[in-house]
């Protein structure tokens, strides 16, 4: 386990193309480092942030060579940005285990197949104490991003390599031609409903949230990028993919396998 990010919490503007909580409304901004399973966050309105450890990406932030599909995200966009309504992202300090995602091989991922690409993600999400959601619905997530290899002073909140690239610097510069984003999915407990989408508000696109009801077998899934042009200006993609909780007063676990554009 990496050692535990520093968390800065920023209010950002509640309207960000980015529509990281519900449609239309954006997170609270908070960085964070790599590190293993919780995250650098935004916070607010869907932002991602948090603490704990990611899995860092090694500094490798690629704007140049462009990574050939198909291509596992959590081999390449390896930084956890947690983004939450302020309700939740008030709880998004160092130490705080309200979202943990890590790397397993245990439960579903037992019995992933053999020709899953990248790791097998277990997610725990524990609702803070004395939670009381807004009164237009409260949300939880993470951002898979890269990692800031410089530090930002000139950022609101300065910035510091290692935290999780929220668009300050360029992304992974991703091959043409993806038509989907693939994935499988599954719950611990049936009935669990997550939400999925990819793009922030600094990408050149943003996926419509798509949310699925999960069994506790796993269920295969995809988001399309038909139609959609992820080149950014040569800025490469920002937010490649992201998982959204939009009953954040109930403690979910759910697991996620073989992310893949391709």
């Amino acid at each position: 386990m990496g050692a535990e990010p520093y968390l800065r919490l920023t209010v950002l503007s509640m309207m960000l193309a980015a529509g990281c909580g519900p449609t239309g409304a954006t997170p609270i901004k908070n960085g964070g480092t790599g590190g293993s399973s919780t995250g650098g966050s935004h916070a607010g309105t869907g932002g991602g942030g948090g603490t704990g450890s990611q899995p860092t990406d090694g500094g490798t932030t690629m704007t140049g060579t462009a990574v050939p599909l198909p291509m596992s995200v959590t081999a390449q966009f390896q930084n956890q940005g947690w983004f939450a309504d302020p309700s939740v992202a008030a709880a998004f300090q160092p130490g705080s285990t309200v979202i943990k995602q890590d790397g397993v091989t245990t439960g579903p991922c037992a019995m992933r197949p053999s020709t899953a690409r990248g790791k097998c993600l277990k997610i725990v999400y524990t609702p803070p104490p004395n939670l009381t959601p807004p009164m237009g619905g409260g949300w939880v997530g993470v951002f898979f991003l890269t990692t800031l290899l410089d530090d930002h002073p000139e950022a609101m909140p300065a910035a510091k390599a290692g935290e999780a690239n929220w668009g300050l610097e360029a992304g992974r510069t991703v091959a043409p031609g993806a038509m989907t984003i693939g994935f499988s999915a599954a719950a611990e407990v049936d009935g669990t409903a997550v939400t999925f989408k990819a793009g922030t508000d600094k990408d050149s696109f943003v996926l419509p949230e798509q949310t699925e009801v999960l069994g506790t077998a796993w269920k295969p899934l995809e988001l399309s990028l038909a139609g959609q042009s992820y080149a950014n200006g040569g800025k490469g993609v920002i937010g490649a993919f992201a998982w959204v909780l939009k009953d954040t007063t109930k403690a979910a676990t759910f697991y996620l396998d073989d992310i893949v554009w391709r």
